[in-house]
């Protein structure tokens, strides 16, 4: 992405991670609590999958935790103030899924969703070193009309992309049963994005077995 729109993005998880760490402090300790089943990571992770952590915790509390008042977005555009609320649409509406990376060129990526369906095209390559066949899990934006990735990305290993799917299917039905008979796949991707985190996470406990 070019960096007018990665300093957009940046820009915009910022506002709302810095006004939320000021005002409501207690919510984000909630938040990471439940984020991390009560672990903590430093206890498990180190280096750059540390840091990959955090990042994935601070984006889908800035788009997807809710407390029984809404979103942190709507708690944050009521309470701070800020004149433009529409600029912040596009991590509101957000979810997180699976992709596909079907082509990389020199200046342009093609990823394939692969629990909502349809391709993206996402210029320039986010990431170096990404080839054809990569898989993992992140969020779409739409910023200045352009697809951009999020702040998270779940790096899957070679191979599981199977185990990925499968486990995300499984909990899926487990939802629906549970707690919203109608959901889709949209409704439980946004209701509990927080199930790419648990599956990543179990890979690198199993890498570490």
């Amino acid at each position: 992405m070019s960096e007018r729109t990665l300093k957009l993005r940046e820009e915009l998880y910022g506002a709302v991670m810095d006004f939320m760490r000021a005002t409501f402090p207690g919510m984000i300790d909630r938040a990471y609590e439940f984020f991390w089943e009560e672990e903590e990571p430093e206890q498990f992770l180190s280096g750059l999958a540390l840091e990959l952590a955090f990042v994935n915790f601070e984006d889908w509390f800035v788009c997807d935790y809710r407390e029984p008042e809404g979103s942190v977005i709507d708690i944050y555009l009521e309470k701070s103030g800020d004149e433009d609320p529409a600029k912040f649409e596009p991590l509101k509406n957000s979810i997180i899924s699976a992709f596909l990376v079907r082509k990389v060129g020199e200046n342009e990526m093609e990823i394939e969703d692969l629990l909502l369906g349809g391709s993206h095209k996402l210029s320039p390559v986010p990431f170096e070193g990404i080839k054809e066949g990569d898989f993992f899990a992140s969020r779409v934006l739409a910023i200045e009309g352009k697809p951009v990735l999020g702040a998270c990305i779940y790096p899957f290993g070679e191979g599981m992309r199977d185990a990925v799917l499968t486990a995300i299917n499984s909990q899926h039905i487990r939802y629906k049963k549970n707690k919203n008979p109608e959901g889709t796949v949209r409704d439980f991707l946004k209701d509990e994005s927080y199930s790419f985190n648990m599956i990543w996470m179990s890979s690198i406990y199993k890498k570490a077995d």
